[in-house]
């Protein structure tokens, strides 16, 4: 399920967030793409080329509201994390993870990669005859 592969800390931005500061904080972490976040609820996603481009357009006094994406999916805790997969290769930045109407986490293509590669590794360490089982 989503749950297993969600991350679940990240940092939210503000709508009137100001695009500089956004762009300062993604210098300084390892975090690239933000969930919009008023209240709980993810009302926009802002990923890179978003601040890229809102930079160029609006300069660093622009606002996250200017160039955030409004359209996006989302996905439940208990979903198959396949249908996630299917999200972010029809070209969502990250895929917000919505859990009684708030945001409990977010599926990333880098976080997903990592943990395909992670349980690849664990799958090449079993000894012969062995399988790894997941929970249906």
């Amino acid at each position: 399920p989503v749950v297993a592969v969600m991350v679940r800390r990240f940092a939210a931005v503000d709508p009137d967030d100001t695009l500089e500061a956004i762009a300062d904080y993604a210098q300084q972490s390892f975090q690239r793409d933000f969930p919009v976040v008023v209240g709980g609820r993810v009302v926009g996603l802002l990923s890179r080329e978003d601040l890229r481009a809102g930079l160029i357009e609006h300069g660093p006094t622009g606002r996250v509201f200017q160039v955030m994406r409004r359209e996006f999916a989302t996905i439940g805790p208990d979903e198959p994390a396949e249908r996630g997969f299917a999200l972010l290769s029809e070209g969502a930045p990250i895929v917000p993870v919505i859990a009684y109407g708030q945001l409990a986490g977010m599926l990333t293509p880098e976080h997903l990669a990592e943990f395909v590669w992670v349980r690849g590794q664990r799958r090449d360490q079993l000894p012969k005859g062995y399988e790894v089982r997941t929970r249906a």
